[in-house]
């Protein structure tokens, strides 16, 4: 099963969207606020985190699992990457924690600074390289191949490979001006960085080194495929339907494992003659229904707490003349 290499795709994507904002920010106000960026990240990633956590440890109790205070300190504290951890998917949770944290302090320490070419490529050359290079390094002495595929600085890659793409969209502004069939072109250019990855062994040692960086590569040109549509159009029913989930799928990831863990595999099993093909979609369906539920029930009015309490960066330009046709943010 190639699934597993969508936290790669979501490493990448979140990397685009976070930085996107900070990129932003620092145009238009020649700073980043990093105590606001980091109080609103943790509006939308705790509340939801926490109520799952808790649901999760409450009901494997009930079925008799016990916790040790390092499995649940690593949980609470997202060190679930070096600690012990619960449940089997929170381990990017905590990689993309330390992102957050990491970017939020490179953004505040560099500033406006950080837009210039220069200096962009160089933070970027290092934060990309260098964990290829530890990674390798450690799987030709023998190191664990858990050790590297989890934890925090060997996998930040994958993120960083967003903030590129970020960086390229919002301070470059480069448009893929390219028409249906070369798009296509690249996307199977993107496929052939990818697909190897996918069918390879996820623990095999090539997969942890050089597997890595290739799948950041081609899902770095889906993204920025995805970014810049080659038509401004209403999306079609299909599109639509993906994008509503979407905007659901922070919560949609956090309960699938506890679900699966504690609810429906058991069950699910014993009432279908067939458990793969039907248990498969009885699991999804109710994985999106859960989901999307808390989503709603959670994570929407915390962001909506949020935006009532955290309002976004004034929108002021760093140039100290506005146009004729631009006006100075109230």
């Amino acid at each position: 099963m190639m699934g597993w290499i969508g936290v790669d795709l979501f490493f990448v994507l979140s990397g685009f969207l976070v930085s996107g904002l900070l990129f932003v920010e620092i145009q238009k106000t020649g700073k980043v606020h990093a105590g606001r960026f980091l109080a609103r990240r943790g509006f939308k990633i705790y509340p939801p985190f926490y109520v799952c956590l808790g649901v999760t440890i409450y009901g494997l109790n009930k079925r008799g699992f016990h916790f040790s205070a390092e499995q649940i300190w690593g949980e609470v504290f997202f060190l679930q990457n070096y600690l012990s951890k619960i449940a089997i998917h929170t381990w990017s949770l905590a990689v993309e924690e330390h992102f957050y944290l990491l970017l939020a302090f490179i953004f505040a320490f560099a500033g406006k600074h950080l837009i210039k070419k220069g200096v962009f490529l160089t933070t970027w050359i290092v934060v990309a390289l260098v964990p290829l290079i530890w990674r390798l390094t450690l799987l030709h002495l023998g190191a664990s191949l858990g050790k590297v595929l989890f934890v925090t600085h060997l996998r930040l890659d994958s993120l960083f490979a967003g903030v590129a793409l970020a960086y390229m969209v919002h301070v470059l502004k480069i448009q893929l001006r390219i028409n249906g069939w070369q798009r296509w072109g690249l996307f199977a250019v993107a496929l052939s960085f990818v697909f190897p990855v996918g069918l390879a062994e996820q623990r095999s040692p090539f997969v942890g080194g050089l597997g890595l960086t290739l799948l950041w590569i081609g899902f770095s040109i889906i993204v920025l495929l995805a970014a810049k549509p080659s038509v401004e159009r209403e999306p079609n029913r299909i599109e639509a339907t993906l994008a509503y989930i979407g905007r659901h799928s922070y919560s949609i990831y956090l309960w699938h494992v506890p679900l699966g863990m504690g609810i429906l595999i058991t069950p699910l099993r014993s009432w279908t003659k067939d458990p793969g093909v039907i248990h498969t979609s009885l699991f999804l369906a109710l994985t999106l229904v859960v989901g999307i539920a808390m989503a709603k029930f959670i994570e929407i009015p915390t962001l909506r707490l949020r935006e009532r309490l955290l309002a976004e960066a004034p929108r002021k330009k760093i140039s100290s003349a506005p146009g004729p046709n631009e006006t100075r943010a109230s």
